[in-house]
């Protein structure tokens, strides 16, 4: 069960991984194994060095300029409902946790992807990182531990809606960690 897990989380990690470097890059890397994307799973996710990278992707070409902490979760059972009810009580929240305490560590936005069987890859971040994706609908709305809005949308939405632009983005950065 364990081997199993792990063997998902990788792949979904690579799965990511690819969605970003094709976003970010405005390109398509089919076919491209994820040792040579641009944006790749950090080595031994969960057991890298986490004093210099803690997220679950980096970025081999321009680890300075991708402004991204971007963590991964694969599960097979989420309870939607219990979301709804009492976020704070769910796997969810504890991964909203690691991703802001990452993101704060590595000074960039914190980004949670996360997937349950059968469903559309989701995207957790800071509401004002995802106001172009807004327009699609949110699934979710609460405030975190920060006591700053956070919105759970589908992956595929903020992809599409959002800039890659990386001005637009760096100076995004930069006003998070002012705050």
């Amino acid at each position: 069960m364990m081997v199993h897990s792990l063997g998902k989380g990788h792949e979904y990690e690579l799965h990511i991984a690819k969605e970003f470097s094709e976003w970010w890059y405005g390109k398509s890397f089919a076919g491209v194994r994820g040792d040579a994307l641009p944006i790749r799973r950090t080595p031994m996710s969960g057991g890298f060095d986490h004093r210099s990278h803690p997220a679950d992707l980096f970025c081999v070409e321009d680890p300075k300029g991708f402004p991204f902490s971007v963590e991964c979760k694969k599960q097979e059972s989420f309870s939607w409902w219990a979301v709804f009810k009492k976020v704070e009580t769910t796997p969810l929240w504890d991964w909203w946790k690691q991703t802001i305490a990452e993101g704060k560590f590595l000074s960039q936005i914190p980004i949670l992807c996360f997937a349950v069987n059968y469903s559309p890859d989701m995207l957790c971040t800071y509401q004002e990182f995802a106001v172009e994706s807004l327009v699609e609908g949110v699934a979710l709305s609460f405030t975190d531990v920060v006591l700053r809005k956070v919105v759970v949308l589908r992956l595929d939405s903020f992809f599409t809606k959002q800039t890659n632009d990386r001005n637009f983005w760096s100076q995004k950065r930069c006003t998070l960690h002012e705050k």
